[in-house]
């Protein structure tokens, strides 16, 4: 779907207060992507007995879709607050990886001759 085409800009964050009725809705979905039944398409059967209640929030959102994402967002979320971002240093510098990956980031940013191209 385009994004003009969307019906709304808000998305689900994947925390839910749901009512039992839920798993009736549930029962009458049809499989939808990849043969499951989507809770968004449950959702969208509750909705047409009653209303159906979300909270919208600002803020950031860090999306944990797939194993990499996951943790993508552990680690942004672990760099910013201790002890976490202690732990993080401390796999870097003891883990032979950590450390080549370290050399080659810190690589990154020391400027080249010539003209800025590396």
């Amino acid at each position: 779907m385009a994004q003009a085409d969307a019906p709304s800009d808000l998305g689900i964050v994947g925390a839910y207060a749901l009512t039992p009725d839920i798993f009736d809705a549930i029962e009458r979905t049809p499989p939808g992507k990849n043969g499951e039944v989507q809770l968004t398409d449950a959702l969208r059967i509750l909705l047409k007995q009653r209303p159906v209640y979300a909270f919208q929030f600002d803020g950031r959102r860090l999306d944990i879709g797939t194993k990499q994402d996951w943790m993508r967002a552990n680690l942004i979320l672990g760099l910013e607050q201790e002890p976490w971002r202690s732990t993080i240093e401390d796999v870097i510098r003891e883990h032979p990886e950590g450390r080549r990956i370290a050399r080659k980031v810190a690589g990154a940013g020391k400027p080249t001759g010539g003209h800025g191209r590396k």
